[in-house]
């Protein structure tokens, strides 16, 4: 198992409000191995325990049931180390003293500094299997850049150790699945719903309500219905609009 996090863009905002609390539920949950570090990398000059202040109120905020000793726990994992991302050496120096270790490099930053970044960490030697890169999207600002990238960190990094993630994909029609389910009546009409004689689309009635070529087997819905044709479908009751 993986057991050192490099968090590049630390003091940015999905850092602290999502990826932080995130390790603090895993570690609340048991998840964590007994040695997991964090490396918290970002440009402000803070030193660990300025930084330690600065997250602390942020978990606080961010899962208010999680008790004092899981945070103070989890901040005892992790250090913090100032970095101009811009800058190759500064990040291959960030890293080295932790590339014995199984590490998982988080780049949650602008894609701008994905190359330059990527870089470092493979210079530092963060890079080399069996670590992990982990890239948040967009990857880039257009197909050219983003081919760019991906075809640069290639040069690093076997693709099979690349994630990307995007936290936010989709994430209108998944919070609206059960008003898309209950609100379309293209997902509403099947068999099942309610009465079953009321769920069939207008189609399939119109399709029943014809009259059996000579000597043709009756539509085996009319059976399931009890009826003879779309008769025993359909009732007097037309499909609801």
């Amino acid at each position: 198992m993986h057991d050192t996090l490099f968090l590049f863009g630390a003091t940015g905002d999905l850092a602290q409000r999502y990826l932080f609390p995130s390790l603090l539920r895993l570690l609340g949950d048991g998840l964590l191995p007994e040695d997991f570090r964090v490396r918290a990398l970002a440009l402000s000059g803070h030193d660990t325990e300025a930084f330690h202040d600065i997250l602390r109120p942020r978990l606080q905020q961010a899962m208010p049931m999680a008790s004092q000793e899981d945070i103070a726990s989890l901040l005892r994992r992790i250090d913090y180390r100032s970095v101009d991302l811009r800058d190759v050496d500064s990040v291959a120096a960030a890293v080295s003293d932790l590339v014995d270790r199984r590490c998982v490099s988080y780049l949650a930053i602008p894609p701008g500094l994905y190359i330059s970044t990527c870089e470092g960490l493979a210079k530092g030697g963060a890079l080399a299997a069996p670590a992990r890169l982990m890239l948040e999207k967009p990857i880039g600002s257009d197909s050219a850049s983003a081919e760019e990238i991906i075809t640069t960190i290639g040069q690093w990094i076997d693709e099979d150790r690349v994630f990307r993630l995007d936290h936010y994909l989709g994430k209108a029609a998944v919070q609206n699945l059960i008003a898309l389910r209950f609100g379309n009546t293209l997902l509403e009409a099947h068999p099942g719903r309610r009465k079953r004689r009321r769920g069939w689309p207008r189609c399939v009635l119109r399709a029943l309500r014809r009259p059996a070529r000579h000597g043709a087997e009756p539509h085996p819905a009319a059976a399931v219905h009890g009826g003879d044709g779309a008769a025993g479908i359909a009732g007097s009751r037309p499909h609801p609009r």
